[in-house]
């Protein structure tokens, strides 16, 4: 079970990191050997290879050891069976969970036992849909009688004590399905290749030699026929925000890690040129956003 670090997949098996320990140094060697050989075995340059669903980000929080592990198994499983990667972390108390959402990380998914010392799953629900109200909770209790209560935070599915492999098939399914939704997926067609992505994971759209280039953050790269015009135009009816810096560079806001009056520096490190014609705009556009962040 993974209480002091998180798991992450590759194309070809799973690692697992931790974080205290002289067990960090040899599975922080073999996470760089293994990461650089994934991008490797990534990066493309092709028109026509098909995308994957994106990983899952989930968090299990009960203080009972048994149970959290027990989750946490068969979300690994059913990730397995259903081809569908995910990350977990597991978290035995409440504050342990509120203190990495207070660092800044996000999950999908969330299993909250209701009945814990310290910070139960109510509270942390309530703190939890003040930080992200995208994110998507199941509870988990021994009693029934929780159920009313846990109504006033619109939770996904409710589980009960002794958990039940099915019960968490279907509550993981259910959010699986919600999580695609809301992410939205950028669709397209090249020499009769149909690939999507998730707009979370796109960096930018790139216009060269009359197409059109995805450049996805875990290195692939396809491309398509078409007009950076147009594909503006159609981003623009999203929610994931675009921003055109270039005649030839349309960019994921969430991808800037920095910019300037000249260029944006995504958070690959990747750098782009903002050109004159459009720096007044870009700037705008960027404050405007980065404002609405702040007021969040």
């Amino acid at each position: 079970m993974n209480k002091s670090g998180y798991i992450f997949t590759l194309p070809f098996g799973t690692v697992r990191k931790y974080k205290t320990g002289r067990e960090m140094m040899g599975a922080s060697l073999l996470a760089s050997l293994l990461s650089r050989l994934s991008s490797c075995y990534n990066v493309m340059d092709t028109c026509e290879s098909p995308r994957g669903p994106r990983v899952i980000n989930i968090a299990i929080c009960d203080d009972e050891d048994a149970i959290a592990a027990q989750i946490e198994d068969i979300i690994q499983k059913l990730s397995k069976d259903k081809g569908l990667p995910v990350e977990t972390d597991v978290f035995l108390s409440g504050e342990k969970l509120e203190e990495r959402l207070l660092s800044g990380i996000r999950y999908d998914l969330l299993f909250l036992d209701i009945q814990m010392e310290g910070r139960n799953g109510l509270e942390l629900a309530k703190n939890i849909h003040e930080m992200d109200e995208n994110a998507i909770i199941v509870f988990v209790s021994a009693h029934e009688a929780h159920v009313w209560d846990s109504f006033a935070f619109s939770p996904l599915d409710f589980i009960r004590k002794p958990i039940k492999e099915a019960a968490v098939d279907a509550a993981f399914t259910r959010a699986c399905k919600k999580i695609h939704e809301m992410d939205g997926y950028y669709f397209l067609s090249y020499k009769g290749v149909e690939s999507k992505f998730s707009y979370k994971d796109i960096l930018y759209f790139e216009s060269r030699a009359r197409k059109i280039f995805v450049n996805v953050r875990n290195g692939e790269r396809m491309c398509f026929n078409g007009q950076l015009d147009a594909v503006e135009k159609e981003l623009a009816k999203k929610k994931t925000p675009f921003i055109r810096i270039h005649k030839s560079y349309l960019v994921n806001y969430h991808m800037v890690m920095s910019i300037s009056k000249s260029e944006v520096i995504l958070i690959d490190k990747q750098k782009l040129t903002i050109s004159e014609s459009y720096r007044e705009v870009v700037g705008r556009q960027y404050t405007g956003l980065l404002g609405g962040e702040i007021r969040v």
